[in-house]
């Protein structure tokens, strides 16, 4: 019986113990639960603050963009690749003939007559996508092969 007595005391002081560790794991378990929600709410606001910077930039880019477009520079920019889109069109005007002299060309002719095609054709709303018609050919030129 004092065997039994010993083997019973020595297992409640095991249970008592186990019970303490388990304790001790349930408060580290919710101190960890607790410092992972803190970090989940802090992960939540600093998403917050990249999505209101992301829309801060957004509009500081669109404001750079308008003033940059307001300027010397980009208007030299535009103006050369008009230039070089014109280059481009004359040298295969020039390899590809439909017949217009290039060499020859009357600008203030073909100004004149812009502003008279402008005026005869009714004006398009805003927004509306200019309307393309053929270009009439004069006595001296031929249609290109389609």
């Amino acid at each position: 019986m004092e065997y039994l007595e010993a083997e019973n005391s020595k297992l409640k002081k095991d249970l008592i113990s186990a019970m303490g560790e388990a304790n001790a794991m349930k408060e580290k378990l919710k101190v960890m639960g607790d410092d992972l929600r803190a970090e989940c709410q802090l992960l939540v606001e600093k998403d917050e603050q990249l999505v209101a910077a992301k829309e801060k930039i957004k509009t500081i880019v669109a404001k750079a963009v308008e003033a940059f477009q307001q300027t010397d520079e980009h208007n030299t920019m535009l103006f050369s690749w008009y230039f070089k889109g014109f280059e481009l069109l004359r040298r295969y005007l020039i390899k590809h003939p439909v017949g217009v002299d290039m060499e020859n060309l009357d600008l203030e002719e073909v100004d004149r007559e812009m502003t008279a095609d402008e005026v005869s054709q009714p004006t398009a709303l805003e927004g509306d996508a200019p309307e393309t018609s053929p270009v009439p050919l004069t006595t001296n030129e031929t249609a290109p092969d389609a």
